[in-house]
């Protein structure tokens, strides 16, 4: 079960953003924090999401100075394009300080190494468990089988891409820290109990979306293949291909809760 939300600790993020804000005299308004937000790990995804919306560049988030920020109006509901720091610890803390500006709905795109021969570079993948090896997770959530994403910002993300005529494959995800410690013989264990695939930060995201009580889900382009030896397909045709179509199905995922007001808000879990 989740911890309680109404614990001890020392430093919230509401602590920790009120005081950036207010030594910069910045309102919340203008830390450019929506209550939906795209996140991604590289600069590339989030640049062409602003040039696709027409999104304007954000200098006052705390991260501002380090990795884009921007934010736009799709359907007049604010959205933020946001890249954050690599890892469960970055992405999770990232998350927390814009829960803590009114964030409510968080679609990730990145990308993941496959551990099945069924699911070559350029597969996309929709996680929807997670076998966790991250250690940011557990300060969050006890119960690992709770650590899930959003139900249904899955569903409207999954069912457009499918309109898109991109197919998005539901899987567990395996989430470490340690990327140069997937070894052969944990690759095989886990593919024989159904792993997809390995990524650094999707876990600990939806563990703060189920603590939160915010609506999480993650979607990954298979960039790599792990089940023998490394085949990296980073700059590859396959993997370019796909990323443009995942890009896609997201902004359409993204026009769909805006027009329609659909997810909202996750519930938490009790």
């Amino acid at each position: 079960m989740p911890y309680n939300r109404d614990d001890d600790a020392v430093m919230t993020p509401e602590l920790f953003v009120g005081s950036y804000l207010a030594a910069r005299n910045i309102t919340m308004q203008e830390a450019g924090i929506s209550p939906i937000v795209v996140m991604s790990w590289s600069a590339g995804p989030i640049h062409w999401f602003a040039k696709k919306t027409g999104a304007r560049r954000i200098k006052t988030w705390l991260i501002s100075s380090t990795y884009p920020v921007f934010q736009t109006e799709i359907n007049n509901s604010a959205v933020t394009f946001i890249q954050t720091g690599m890892g469960a610890p970055a992405t999770a803390a990232a998350m927390e300080e814009m829960i803590a500006c009114g964030a409510r709905t968080f679609i990730g795109i990145g990308w993941a190494g496959s551990i099945r021969k069924d699911m070559p570079v350029g597969t996309v993948l929709l996680p929807v468990e997670c076998v966790v090896e991250e250690g940011t997770s557990a300060h969050y959530i006890k119960d690992r089988g709770l650590i899930r994403p959003d139900k249904e910002l899955a569903n409207i993300i999954k069912n457009k891409g499918a309109s898109l005529g991109l197919q998005i494959v539901p899987g567990m995800q395996w989430t470490t820290d340690a990327p140069y410690r997937e070894l052969n013989t944990k690759i095989a264990y886990y593919r024989d109990r159904g792993v997809s695939a390995v990524d650094m930060e999707t876990s600990a995201m939806y563990a703060v979306g189920v603590f939160r009580g915010v609506s999480v889900c993650n979607v990954l382009i298979v960039s790599d293949e792990l089940w023998d030896q490394w085949n990296p397909g980073f700059a590859g045709p396959a993997l370019n291909t796909s990323f443009m179509k995942a890009k896609e199905a997201v902004l359409a995922a993204v026009e769909h809760i805006t027009s329609t007001g659909s997810n909202k808000e996750h519930s938490p879990v009790e």
